[in-house]
């Protein structure tokens, strides 16, 4: 939730959605946000979505980046619990894929 604070501090009441005390209120509405950016008011603690992740072509291995193991592990339905390290992430994708199709 981020922190915003008006540009008059004494202000109390609403601006759209959210509710001012003192000049200060909460709110994690992104276009609440950018109107209040837009406007000169401080905005403090908000969160930034995540880049979406890019999965590569080909079987996993341990030169792919932690986030694309886990990203392709989503994607296919595939419990990471357990793997800590890049190789057990290969290791348990691989195990689920041979489970799904056994030769």
């Amino acid at each position: 939730m981020a922190k915003i604070t008006a540009p008059n501090k004494e202000f109390t009441g609403k601006r759209g959605t959210v509710a001012f005390v003192d000049g200060v209120a909460e709110t994690d509405d992104p276009h609440m946000l950018t109107y209040f950016k837009r406007h000169g008011y401080a905005v403090e603690g908000e969160k930034q979505a995540p880049a979406p992740v890019t999965i590569p072509d080909g079987d996993p291995a341990e030169s792919w980046k932690g986030d694309e193991l886990k990203a392709y592990a989503a994607a296919h339905e595939i419990d990471l619990k357990g793997a800590t390290t890049k190789a057990d992430m290969v290791a348990a994708i691989q195990a689920a894929k041979a489970a799904a199709n056994p030769a």
